[in-house]
């Protein structure tokens, strides 16, 4: 331990540490979503700053292009429009089928953890640390807890607590095989899913096939997106095993959501520049 205490001394700094295994997946996918959507936001607004000005430039007597609540409608209206369809465009096929899997799975987790402790799943190092002081102890949790352990940087923990899973049903035994797969995976290690897609396969109820359809190709999007392949791909094609549950997810979940701030931001902003434009002489 000395020794190496001593070389961290004496080396030049290091750059900073990649980021964990399991977070690349997650960063990805959030990138693109931010990305997506601010060039929908930038498109509707460049669309919307084009219709006021059309109409500021257009054979329309002077009372009309140059009225400020007129200008402020256009610009609302061709913003909404726009934004909205470019939102559709840009988050659907193989993005939207990707998140419709995501937001799925994570919304059927969630409700599964409040079901068995009445608590989220925790969401962060702090969290998960938090969880297990409270729940780490009580049987019949552990695959929450290897959850909870992975978050912590616990890894030997979460591994001998694989010993702990049930295996009465083929769904418990698949989901004790995708976790030890997934903690060897942010151990480091790079195994194929043989293992995980044949208990996969015994998977009998509905329900728990279109679980563990979504598992595996998250599994799948992880290796992925640690060695650089497409791992949007490898989400997206689950979206059949997840079939109509995940139907209208992602316009709900995110969309909306996206659609209703953009909305709100653009019409406190563009009104403050008419408000100016009006003071100016622009606008009466």
């Amino acid at each position: 331990m000395l020794r190496h205490s001593a070389r961290a001394v004496t080396a030049a700094p290091a750059a900073p540490p990649p980021p964990a295994r399991n977070r690349v997946l997650p960063a990805l996918l959030g990138q693109e979503v931010q990305r997506r959507t601010r060039r929908a936001f930038l498109i509707a607004l460049g669309l919307a700053l084009l219709a006021v000005f059309a109409l500021g430039a257009s054979f329309l007597p002077m009372s009309l292009s140059a009225d400020l609540l007129i200008s402020y409608g256009v610009f609302l209206g061709v913003y909404a429009v726009a934004l909205a369809l470019v939102l559709l465009r840009d988050f659907g096929h193989e993005l939207g089928d990707a998140l419709a899997v995501v937001i799925w799975a994570r919304l059927d987790a969630e409700e599964h953890a409040r079901r068995l402790t009445g608590a989220k799943i925790p969401v962060g190092q702090a969290a998960a640390a938090a969880w297990l002081a409270r729940h780490g102890d009580k049987p019949g949790l552990a695959p929450q807890r290897v959850v909870a352990q992975i978050l912590t940087g616990d890894l030997d923990g979460a591994r001998a607590t694989l010993g702990d899973y049930p295996t009465t049903t083929p769904y418990q035994r698949f989901e004790r095989e995708s976790d030890r797969w997934f903690v060897d995976f942010v151990s480091g290690v790079d195994a194929p899913l043989t293992a995980v897609e044949a208990a996969a396969a015994e998977v009998v109820d509905p329900g728990d096939r279109a679980r563990a359809g979504a598992s595996v190709a998250t599994l799948r999007a992880h290796s992925l997106a640690a060695g650089g392949g497409n791992w949007l791909h490898a989400l997206a094609s689950a979206r059949a095993a997840v079939g109509d549950r995940a139907n209208m997810l992602v316009v709900s979940r995110m969309l909306m959501p996206a659609w209703t701030f953009y909305m709100a931001s653009a019409a406190v902003l563009i009104g403050i520049a008419l408000l100016v434009g009006r003071a100016t002489g622009v606008w009466h």
